[in-house]
């Protein structure tokens, strides 16, 4: 019994990814007879990121509406609550496939947002706003098979804080640094694809600060300086 119930999850599953088709291959009509054209209603004012009702500019729109490709593609669909983008905003390619996810909240940016790649579906990049503010992990990735990671980082009031990591493309570190408040301070390490130290920086308040020191593959040191915040100090050689 049990043998029969698993085959029969089995086939559904294989069935399921037989029905689903890439991105592109959807086929994402543009319905603006059902839905308002944002061209055709909407006026975008770019310096207060508001939108006006195009028959009379001293009127902000509310309601939903979309743009749309000249192969009658969808490009994006919104939601406008008095003159601000609220709620969902999707944008597509024209290939059809999912472009960007975004989440408004009065106009602003808020909660994580998402970037694709096209024809993939891979991520292209994430990352975390609150109230319009960069707050939060943001993340790139490679198009590749397995979308690695490229670089990985954390924000504060949309400032660098913390650690930055880059990647080579199988994952593995390239560079690893400290910031706080958008500026360098302390610590940088690079490394060879072949996980190999290729040197060791540090940093005060975005300056070099402090001995730096550069390796050879052997792991011999290449080269040394000495830093005080930005000023050369010490022994170089």
């Amino acid at each position: 019994m049990r043998t029969s119930i698993t085959l029969i999850f089995i086939l559904v599953g294989l069935f399921c990814m037989a029905q689903t088709k890439p991105c592109y291959q959807e086929k994402r009509i543009c319905y603006n007879t059902k839905i308002a054209n944002c061209y055709n209603l909407v006026s975008f004012d770019e310096d207060t990121d508001t939108y006006y009702a195009k028959k009379d500019y001293r009127l902000l729109y509310s309601g939903k509406c979309v743009t749309c490709y000249q192969n009658g593609q969808l490009k994006s669909q919104i939601s406008i609550l008095n003159g601000k983008q609220d709620s969902v905003g999707l944008e597509y390619y024209e290939s059809g496939c999912l472009q960007s996810e975004m989440f408004y909240v009065g106009g602003k940016l808020d909660r994580e947002i998402t970037f694709y790649f096209d024809s993939t579906n891979n991520k292209a990049e994430t990352e975390f706003f609150k109230s319009g503010i960069r707050n939060g992990i943001k993340i790139q990735f490679f198009n590749n098979p397995s979308n690695d990671t490229i670089a990985y980082a954390n924000y504060k009031n949309n400032l660098l804080d913390g650690l930055k990591k880059e990647f080579y493309p199988n994952n593995k570190i390239h560079r690893i640094a400290e910031y706080t408040a958008g500026l360098q301070n302390g610590s940088q390490k690079t490394y060879s694809n072949k996980g190999k130290l290729e040197s060791e920086l540090s940093f005060k308040n975005g300056k070099k600060h402090g001995a730096w020191h550069y390796y050879f593959d052997s792991g011999l040191e290449a080269k040394l300086e000495n830093w005080s915040e930005g000023l050369m100090n010490g022994e170089f050689k």
